[in-house]
């Protein structure tokens, strides 16, 4: 099986495509996300930092994001559902905040709120496909839950705050 993309439009595809996910892990495959415009931000965010690139995560990313809290002493292990995953990434094109944290990566705060915690997503610019160094994307890194989003946001550069 070769899932390639998810579809912020399609909800109930898109469900059924992270279900998958979520039971197997596809190892190093990229997942572009469509109608996931970063671009659109504002004209300094999304013009000139995320530019017209094409959103992606990874198929291991996702698989990890969504196993149980904790398994195997694993830090990426969040216990997402693929209707958090969905509404997550649904949200980063209106975020609370968002903070330049390394050359190529920014958090993005997400303007929901999951078991009242603010939700964070790395974006890395300009990142390379796994199959093509060539391309130049925006690549979702990791997704997780902060808390204390205050102190985390007064140790780094904030670009955007609602």
């Amino acid at each position: 099986m070769n899932i390639k993309t998810i579809n912020i439009k399609n909800r109930t595809q898109s469900l059924k495509e992270l279900e998958n996910f979520k039971n197997k892990n596809y190892g190093r495959v990229d997942i572009k996300i469509e109608n996931l415009h970063l671009n659109q931000l504002n004209e300094l965010l999304g013009k000139r930092i995320f530019k017209k690139n094409d959103a992606y995560i990874s198929a291991e990313t996702l698989w990890e994001l969504m196993q149980p809290i904790g398994q195997k002493k694993q830090h990426n292990y969040h216990g997402f559902s693929p209707k958090d995953i969905l509404e997550i990434l649904g949200s980063l094109t209106k975020p609370y905040c968002i903070l330049k944290t390394h050359l190529s990566r920014f958090t993005i705060i997400s303007s929901i709120m999951l078991n009242k915690t603010r939700l964070l997503t790395i974006v890395e610019i300009n990142a390379a496909l796994s199959k093509s160094k060539a391309a130049k994307i925006n690549k979702i890194v990791t997704i997780y839950p902060k808390d204390h989003i205050d102190q985390y946001i007064g140790k780094r550069t904030i670009l955007y705050l609602k």
